[in-house]
């Protein structure tokens, strides 16, 4: 930090407590200046986030989902009453079971960070 004080009419260096008047001029007033200097260090950084979102079949149970299907159509042609109701059921329930294996929903996630 520096410091300069000097006559406000003809700039002549002042001592900071000099009072009175100036005495090259012979008038009256100082200022004084008063400067400073810092370093100052900036940095940079950022971060990105990658949101892939989709949905990803399980072409096995898709297929076997598909077959009891319609195998348990024809089934129920050949058996009849209580037997074809019972087999579709048991069918029905085994494919709301196998359904949410067949198909997926996938979030892939991508991350960077920078400095």
């Amino acid at each position: 930090m520096s410091t300069r004080t000097y006559c406000e009419w003809c700039e002549e260096p002042l001592s900071p407590s000099h009072t009175g008047p100036c005495p090259k001029c012979g008038k009256t007033g100082k200022k004084c200046e008063v400067s400073a200097s810092e370093i100052v260090t900036l940095r940079s950084s950022y971060s990105l986030e990658v949101r892939r979102e989709f949905f990803d079949e399980n072409p096995r149970i898709k297929w076997l989902i598909n077959i009891l299907g319609l195998g348990s159509t024809f089934m129920g042609y050949f058996l009849q009453r209580e037997i074809g109701i019972f087999f579709g059921l048991f069918i029905w329930f085994i494919l709301w079971l196998l359904g949410p294996y067949s198909i997926i929903k996938v979030i892939e996630i991508t991350r960077t960070r920078g400095d």
